[in-house]
């Protein structure tokens, strides 16, 4: 599959949707330009999201124009790039294993401009619901007609705010079957959401969601959210994404993910920090930040714990 060029065509539809997202997509296309035994996953759509000044750049500056950019982002976040590459791989990786295990639905809350549901091998077996914000959907399904040439069949897009609808009724209204097993990804979505919305998105899951349903998603320690924690760089984060429109409002309490997670009804729970996995699985040193992946399960009995053992105070 090759890396589609997209021409950096100006649109009204490119000044909508989410900035983050396509900072996102940014640097999938600046990992998936690397060399084949380099990168650490590989976007052939990613091009389509990038704003197109910015594609221009790259597109007419080549392998130099690529280089900087990189360099550019390193300096203004130090790390963070490469936590948003172990994101990536760390999702892709855990999408294809749910697939080999036969998970029957996939529901990508906060969806923005991933492409998951369009590149991952073997994902077109089953049902996709995409969730996100009917500006940022809409900017995305503009793109997808141009790089697929029409919206495929396995995907269900579900224009909703989260952060003020309820995820059962917008799943249940697009024909989700709650019966069926399901993998539920979340990258780069909780901490965008008030506390009260995260325990009610995790909480419907854990009580409606089929056994054996998987969670996904990756968070910051309240402190960062808070801003509790005066490294400059972290400051300097939280700035940036207030300044474009999506501030933090959740960070994982004190008590940790594990006793978050398991308080919900979950159960085995693993909890990944960015740096672990850029480290041990990519490689790769330059990784900073307090950035980690959680990963757990809805129980297959309601006596191991289907239910929710107490409410949790955010």
């Amino acid at each position: 599959m090759q890396l589609h060029k997209a021409k950096p065509a100006k649109k009204k539809s490119d000044r909508t949707g989410s900035m983050t997202a396509r900072g996102v997509a940014t640097v999938r296309l600046l990992e998936s330009s690397r060399q084949e035994g380099e990168r650490a996953f590989y976007d052939p759509y990613a091009a389509w999201f990038v704003p197109p000044a910015l594609l221009e750049r790259l597109w007419d500056g080549g392998k130099t124009a690529l280089e900087k950019e990189r360099a550019r982002s390193e300096k203004k976040f130090p790390g963070h790039r490469d936590s948003i590459i172990s994101r990536i791989r760390f999702f892709d990786d855990q999408v294809s294993r749910e697939l080999s295990l036969g998970v029957q639905q996939i529901a990508i809350l906060g969806a923005g401009y991933d492409t998951r549901a369009y590149r991952i091998p073997g994902i077109e077996s089953v049902r996709i619901f995409e969730l996100d914000l009917p500006s940022t959907q809409a900017t995305k399904n503009e793109k997808v007609l141009e790089f697929l040439g029409a919206l495929p069949d396995h995907v269900t897009y579900v224009p909703v705010d989260l952060s003020k609808s309820g995820l059962s009724e917008a799943l249940s209204r697009a024909g989700f079957n709650w019966e069926c097993r399901t993998l539920f990804t979340m990258e780069g979505l909780l901490y965008y959401l008030p506390p009260e919305k995260v325990q009610e998105i995790l909480s419907a899951i854990a009580t409606r969601a089929a056994p054996g349903s998987v969670i996904l998603f990756d968070h910051f320690p309240r402190f960062m959210v808070e801003g509790e924690n005066p490294h400059p760089l972290v400051q300097r984060f939280r700035n940036h994404v207030s300044g474009v429109g999506e501030p933090l409002l959740f960070g994982m309490p004190e008590e940790g993910v594990n006793a978050f997670l398991e308080q919900l009804g979950y159960t085995n729970v693993t909890d990944i920090p960015a740096s672990a996995f850029a480290r041990n699985v990519l490689g790769r040193t330059q990784v900073r930040g307090v950035l980690s992946f959680a990963r757990a399960e809805v129980p297959a009995l309601q006596e191991e714990g289907r239910l929710p053992k107490s409410q949790v105070i955010l």
